[in-house]
């Protein structure tokens, strides 16, 4: 069931990030207030009206990885995700990745590295200016098919997962000049597959 938004108070689960007692500034370097808008108003005209702005202080940075995720949950279509093209996001016990990671479609590198997941969303199909992805250290069993559409990808790196076999909408990247897949569960049958897959690109299996 999707979420009630509630433009009159921040949500429940920002709200419990912000009252966290971890201590580092939550906006260097996580959004351009300015930016962002929220019912017509930007992220601090937003917040100043809710009295928010002296109640978070300073947070971890791992509180600013997960207070931009549930920001980009909540507010997908907000003017500020257009502009994102760097998104890092390691190291933070991820168990999934929103469907509305889709949104940032400007979006030219991402690291999701030593997480926890096991799936990715189909939406991670809609990052068309994608050139970079790094998925190394998680728990992936399978890539959607979707993968086949990010066409501009030049990296991919997807080592110490779980996956016994690849899409075969991979062979669709026709940029990709390195795909990392070392220690993986790949049957031989498979590995000899990928390179016949993609014949110009450097595979590390």
């Amino acid at each position: 069931m999707k979420r009630r938004r509630n433009s009159q108070a921040i949500p429940e689960e920002i709200q419990a990030l912000i009252m966290n007692e971890n201590k580092e500034d939550i906006f260097h370097g996580i959004f351009l207030a300015e930016s962002i808008r929220i019912d017509g108003d930007t992220m601090i005209q937003w917040m100043i009206k809710q009295n928010i702005l002296n109640k978070i202080g300073y947070c971890s940075t791992k509180l600013q990885r997960e207070i931009f995720l549930l920001l980009l949950e909540y507010y997908p279509n907000a003017q500020y995700f257009q502009s994102v093209k760097r998104l890092d996001l390691p190291s933070i016990d991820l168990y999934q990745i929103p469907d509305e990671i889709g949104y940032l479609t400007n979006l030219e590198w991402l690291n999701l590295s030593y997480n926890n997941l096991t799936y990715l969303p189909d939406s991670i199909g809609n990052l068309k200016n994608l050139e970079e992805l790094y998925l190394p250290y998680n728990e992936l069993t399978e890539l959607p098919d979707s993968i086949g559409n990010l066409m501009k990808l030049q990296f991919l790196g997807i080592g110490q997962n779980k996956l016994s076999e690849v899409p075969d909408s991979i062979g669709n990247l026709q940029n990709l000049k390195m795909l990392d897949l070392s220690y993986n569960n790949l049957s031989y049958k498979e590995e000899k597959r990928i390179p016949q897959l993609l014949p110009n690109t450097n595979i590390y299996l």
